[in-house]
């Protein structure tokens, strides 16, 4: 099933399950805590956008491609804080693709332009399996830090 939520719609249900943390996006820890079994749960996917920090390339609504194998992630950016393939976005589409066990692609457009990262190209592009950034936070920690000192 298909599901389009707007950012308002992630904003409110972020807030509500965050209500009682002292601050948002604390690091790979709380990223790591965020990890989602399946692509299907809206809520915990939401969740763990908010915490990746995708709102803070704009406005976006979300659609969950969850049918049939391949399942995906879609974010469609009204107008999008850079270019639509850049470094922070393709960092933010592997914490996904690592966070969420059962995805297997990130698609991310604005306007005309469209970004497309599968879980084969992100576990090349990093010499390892995507999927090792949700199963180790040691693996995420120096995914993070490998990041941030670029």
């Amino acid at each position: 099933m298909k599901l389009v939520r707007t950012l308002a719609a992630a904003l409110l249900a972020g807030a509500i399950a965050l209500a009682g943390c002292s601050e948002q996006g604390g690091g790979a820890g709380d990223l790591f805590d965020h990890r989602v079994d399946y692509i299907g749960d809206n809520s915990k996917v939401t969740q763990l956008l908010d915490q990746i920090g995708f709102d803070d390339l704009g406005k976006y609504t979300i659609e969950l491609d969850t049918e049939k194998v391949p399942h995906g992630l879609k974010l469609r950016f009204d107008e999008i804080k850079g270019a639509v393939a850049d470094s922070a976005v393709m960092t933010k589409a592997t914490e996904a693709l690592g966070l969420i066990k059962n995805l297997d692609y990130v698609e991310i457009s604005s306007g005309n332009d469209t970004f497309r990262l599968d879980k084969n190209e992100a576990s090349e592009a990093l010499g390892y399996s995507v999927k090792k950034l949700g199963e180790s936070k040691d693996a995420l920690e120096k995914f993070i830090s490998e990041r941030v000192s670029r």
